[in-house]
């Protein structure tokens, strides 16, 4: 295996010696540590489908937490260790415990950069250890370490570790996501309008606004209001759909079991969440999301796919015309 560098990637003394002693025939143990939520988990999919293809005899192993086991792409990975989280509180030597039961590797890619995950890459052997530079840990950790940019869509980010040892992957990056048969017979577009906290929201009533003109404009779709799980996200649906009335093409649903479905036959999602959003980039379902001013976007805006960003400016959010502005773009290409 041949290492590519370039001057910014720091290698270890013995790492180039260390590659020349693996090929794709002879690699039988990879691991991925990935300790996140749905979305990171959902953008770590390229990258272990690019491993799973380059290394075809090799057992795949994806190390998460206990705490973040939501989207887990187990249908892509041979095993999932779980190390101990915060889900409660572990003693020391029991986390450590955890840890070292990943077991050797021909190569961890550490693609979490917490201490948690350093130590996990610590406590396995492997014959190359790869993962991202941070404050001068790389040289304790890893064999290969480039630095991360924070300026480009993560899925993308983590496929640069691959590119390191010779493997191009395709474009657009290749999610293999599992659809869920059609639920919703109609054309729709979904409307989510809560996130995490309620300050991360669009304004309740610019969303009442933006499903109002959007029902008037496009009577061939259903337009859905999807509630989030939490009492104060089902209320918020509830004051937005009070607002819109009744139009005949306007629906408010509870979060339930046909939400993947729904998501993965929209005609387009408009989230003010960047989890979901990250399961509709996934099911290549486009999206119009609404970010704050001083929000890295390029982070969370892949430049594949059809999917659009509402940004607020310093005068505040980001109007309902830019919004449903984004709408007739995406629905313009509809076919």
């Amino acid at each position: 295996m041949k290492i590519w560098t370039d001057k910014q990637t720091w290698l270890s003394k013995n790492a180039r010696q260390k590659a020349s002693t693996l090929n794709a025939e002879n690699i039988t143990r990879i691991a991925v540590i990935k300790h996140a939520g749905l979305g990171d988990m959902l953008a770590t999919r390229p990258l272990l489908n690019v491993l799973k293809e380059a290394f075809p005899n090799a057992i795949l192993t994806l190390n998460v937490t206990s705490n973040y086991i939501k989207g887990i792409p187990d249908d892509i990975v041979d095993r999932v260790h779980i190390s101990k989280g915060n889900d409660k509180k572990y003693g020391f030597f029991e986390a450590l415990r955890s840890f070292k039961e990943l077991g050797p590797q021909d190569i961890i890619f550490d693609i979490t950069m917490t201490n948690r995950s350093f130590w996990i890459t610590l406590l396995n052997s492997a014959t190359l250890k790869v993962g991202f530079k941070h404050k001068g840990l790389e040289r304790f950790l890893y064999d290969i370490a480039i630095s991360r940019s924070y300026y480009r869509f993560e899925a993308e980010s983590f496929l640069e570790l691959a590119n390191i040892i010779g493997i191009q992957y395709k474009w657009p990056p290749n999610y293999d996501f599992p659809i869920a048969e059609r639920s919703y017979q109609k054309p729709y577009i979904i409307y989510f309008p809560t996130s995490s906290t309620p300050e991360r929201g669009w304004p309740l009533d610019y969303m009442a606004e933006l499903i109002k003109q959007m029902c008037a404009k496009y009577p061939q779709h259903d337009h859905l209001l999807l509630a989030g799980l939490a009492d104060w996200e089902l209320e918020a649906a509830k004051s937005i759909a009070n607002e819109v009335g009744t139009a005949d093409n306007f629906k408010m649903l509870n979060a339930g079991a046909d939400d993947f479905s729904l998501i993965c036959h929209a005609s387009a999602l408009v989230s003010t969440d960047t989890g979901l959003r990250h399961l509709a980039i996934a099911a290549n379902t486009p999206t119009v999301c609404f970010f704050r001013e001083e929000f890295n976007i390029q982070r969370y805006l892949p430049i594949f796919g059809n999917h659009k960003a509402a940004i607020a400016d310093e005068s505040g959010p980001a109007s309902v015309s830019v919004a449903a502005k984004a709408i007739d773009e995406i629905l313009s290409q509809e076919a």
